[in-house]
């Protein structure tokens, strides 16, 4: 095919337009229409459904510099605001708030400056899914605009599991860690595995040495298994070391994270999860022996499942004397 500019790209698709409830508008936007814009946009806060993700300070800098010092473009990205809903008499801001409260900056410095912006009104709210402009959307950015509380570490835990439930057999760390979610995927995840959300929380608590989301899925796991005591059990032991036994697999696993943690080697979330998994197993099988270094590595062909519970003895699931907790 012949590259031909001199051509009419409109021409090309012209003849499958179809009409939508969407339409644009170029305008020049000054401070006090950004403003009032801005009442369509509810930030990121626990519990809440936000318009959009938490803004970024350095984004919206950057785009008032580039408006005070006659730099902005026109630019046919849309500022996107969402179709009114069940008939209520609302739109939502999906898109464009670091543009937004860049004008309002840019005003404190240069009174009255208007500045062309494109907005789309009346686009579907699902929309809000694929829009990207700017500052990419991280998935833990769409966990804090669904009122997700250390939406960082829980959108890690979710990806962590998620490979672990969904994408045996285990092949390679490589391939489990490249594994990516949609905010769909990561939100329908989610909602079939709320306690993960405890996990996190539990876990944030405690002050360990284990990579944060790797805590927090190895505790869904165990609470999911064996129950809340046991949980706590083991984690204890592994958060303070102190009496245990030194056959103890908690601290074995302990003090090999502490080396491990001043080793050039750079931890892998996975690798470090596979290890804790066998130092649970060994644990509550009161295996002697364990040793941390090479209980599980990326050149492993099978990835550690945590025993059954009902291949375990009743006595091991049930309260005992536990020098870590007692």
């Amino acid at each position: 095919m012949t590259h031909d500019p001199s051509g009419n790209p409109f021409d090309v698709v012209k003849r499958g337009v179809f009409e939508t409830k969407m339409f644009f508008v170029t305008v020049l936007a000054d401070a006090e229409m950004c403003r009032d814009l801005m009442l369509h946009n509810r930030a990121p806060k626990k519990d809440e459904k936000a318009t959009n993700r938490k803004r970024s300070e350095r984004l919206t800098q950057k785009y008032a510099f580039r408006m005070i010092g006659g730099e902005w473009e026109i630019n046919p990205q849309p500022i996107i605001f969402s179709e009114y809903e069940d008939g209520i008499l609302i739109s939502e801001l999906n898109d464009g708030q670091h543009r937004l409260e860049a004008v309002i900056l840019a005003d404190k410095q240069q009174p009255g400056i208007q500045v062309p912006l494109t907005f789309c009104f009346n686009a579907p709210s699902a929309a809000m899914w694929v829009v990207d402009q700017g500052k990419n959307r991280v998935p833990a950015d769409w966990l804090a605009m669904f009122g997700e509380t250390h939406s960082m570490k829980l959108s890690h835990s979710v990806t962590a599991l998620y490979a672990l439930e969904e994408l045996r057999p285990f092949k390679s760390i490589t391939l489990w860690r490249a594994s990516k979610l949609s905010p769909q995927q990561q939100q329908a995840f989610l909602n079939k595995h709320p306690d993960l959300r405890y996990a996190v929380d539990e876990t944030n608590k405690l002050k360990t040495k284990v990579i944060p989301y790797v805590a927090a899925v190895l505790y869904y796991m165990m609470h999911r298994e064996y129950g809340n005591w046991k949980t706590q059990e083991f984690f204890k032991g592994l958060a303070s070391g102190a009496n245990l036994d030194i056959d103890d697999p908690r601290l074995k696993v302990r003090e090999f994270l502490a080396i491990q943690k001043q080793a050039k080697h750079k931890w892998d979330g996975f690798e470090q999860l596979g290890l804790l998994i066998a130092a649970v197993n060994a644990w509550l099988m009161g295996a002697e022996g364990f040793k941390a270094r090479g209980a599980f590595t990326k050149t492993h062909k099978m990835f550690p499942e945590l025993i059954k519970a009902q291949e375990l003895p009743t006595t091991v699931l049930t309260p005992g004397n536990d020098p870590a907790t007692s």
